[in-house]
């Protein structure tokens, strides 16, 4: 993050080609790597700005992807399509393949954290063709988006192996947890399942070594706590690591840590304290679109005996056509009804117009619009 800064000082300083490579893009994901979330949003809104002003095009899905890893990491996933759409249509137009590969590895875990399965696939399959035409990208975004949707899928043993070049390389190379300190307990959950006790060993150890490198980042002890209690099975280090996310804007890291509290709580005869962590879970994973999760969540309280107490709309079906828009994407929609255009939302949001866009899409398809005029007479009821 030194670096980064002293980089962002050199170019303000210097100017012409200097500022030209925007290091504000690298500070932006140093300082979203260390739980500063609202420094690194601020650094990315004046980088894209400059970008703008600049004609820099080559740098859009950059600001792109790591405004994405920033949102999935607050849990605002809806947030987070739409940058990485942005993104890839930039990339596109610019023949820029090798961005595209971080894109669609970033909305392939979206998908599937929201249980949207087909579509993530489809975003694998455009990444794998991608990879066939040589194309490459670190495995943090390859390997790891694939193994991702493995998992999910039931296949704990064919995510190992996809994830061998990552978990070889441990505690040596670090970057996947860096990245998503929550990543360690899902590679401890992966390694498990495919009963291989020793990597989920390794990826704790590797977890702990970048919590005692780094012990000014909050979500490195808790991540580190979460993977050795869920490889244990230690409600202390579960709470702890509970605890510890709390104090930190990771939702969807929390989340996770607090199902697999409730799990061990219960197994240990605490029901009570096991049912009152899973529902405000459910709770949060809900209002951060995360399907899958609270899918399984409401699954593990219905074993528990109860019901989850978070009410959706009959049969999952909104009641009216504005009904299944998230808060961001019902905000858009007014300010479009007030005549605002996509560089006037994009400016009061503090995103791009690129991203002001892909939200759009994404409602006019929900709500069955395709214009302005006809998405402003839906919200007034016409």
């Amino acid at each position: 993050m030194a670096h980064a800064r002293h980089a962002v000082q050199v170019a303000d300083r210097a100017g012409g080609a200097a500022l030209h490579r925007h290091p504000r893009i690298w500070l932006g994901g140093a300082l979203t790597a260390v739980d500063r979330f609202a420094e690194a949003e601020e650094v990315i809104a004046v980088g894209r700005h400059e970008a703008d002003e600049l004609g820099t095009a080559w740098s859009q899905p950059l600001w792109a992807y790591y405004n994405a890893s920033l949102a999935t990491a607050r849990g605002r996933l809806d947030d987070a399509v739409a940058e990485a759409e942005a993104g890839i249509r930039i990339a596109q137009q610019l023949s820029a393949w090798q961005l595209c590969l971080p894109l669609l590895g970033m909305l392939t875990r979206v998908a599937v954290a929201r249980a949207q399965m087909p579509v993530a696939r489809e975003h694998l399959r455009a990444m794998q063709r991608l990879l066939d035409e040589g194309i490459t990208s670190a495995p943090e975004d390859v390997g790891w988006s694939f193994a991702v949707f493995q998992a999910a899928d039931g296949q704990p043993e064919a995510a190992l192996a996809t994830l061998e070049e990552i978990h070889h390389a441990l505690p040596g190379r670090l970057l996947l947890f860096a990245n998503d300190p929550g990543a360690a307990a899902d590679l401890v959950r992966v390694a498990l399942r495919a009963k291989e006790p020793a990597v989920a060993g390794a990826a704790v150890d590797a977890a702990r070594a970048l919590a005692e490198l780094n012990p000014a980042v909050p979500s490195l002890p808790a991540a580190a706590a979460h993977a050795e209690g869920l490889l244990k099975r230690d409600a202390v280090a579960l709470r702890d690591a509970v605890d510890r996310y709390r104090a930190t804007p990771r939702t969807l890291a929390r989340i996770s840590a607090m199902e697999d509290l409730a799990v061990v709580e219960h197994d240990a005869g605490h029901r009570s304290g096991a049912v009152e962590l899973l529902e405000d879970a459910v709770a949060e994973a809900t209002t951060c679109g995360a399907r899958r999760a609270v899918e399984r969540m409401e699954r593990r309280l219905r074993r528990f005996g109860v019901r989850s107490r978070v009410k959706s709309s009959p049969g999952g079906a909104p009641a009216t056509p504005l009904g299944g828009l998230t808060a961001t994407e019902l905000a858009i929609t007014r300010m479009v009804a007030q005549g605002m255009s996509n560089r006037e939302i994009a400016e009061k949001r503090g995103c791009s117009p690129h991203t002001v866009d892909s939200h759009l899409r994404n409602i006019f398809q929900k709500v069955g619009v395709n214009s302005r005029v006809a998405l402003t007479n839906a919200l007034h009821g016409k």
